[in-house]
């Protein structure tokens, strides 16, 4: 027997997410994320991110994509 997990709905998200990153002005130096994670060029940096999370929408696998763009949210917000 196959088993096949409910996918969640991160519509709301991603719109969210969009809308942000539609709004703000990117700054020109790099931004750290986290310990490994810093990132060069924000506009790449989003666009990459959000086609994957739009094209794997609530695939568990695909999840660090939507936290990392959540995270560059959060930090955008509290230092620009």
């Amino acid at each position: 027997m196959i088993y096949k997990r409910k996918l969640e709905d991160w519509s709301e998200e991603i719109a969210e997410l969009e809308a942000f990153f539609c709004t703000v002005n990117f700054p020109k130096e790099p931004i750290k994320l986290s310990e490994g994670t810093t990132i060069l060029d924000c506009k790449r940096f989003i666009d990459n991110h959000l086609g994957i999370v739009r094209v794997n929408a609530g695939k568990i696998r695909f999840k660090p994509y939507l936290q990392r763009l959540q995270t560059l949210k959060n930090v955008l917000c509290l230092k620009y």
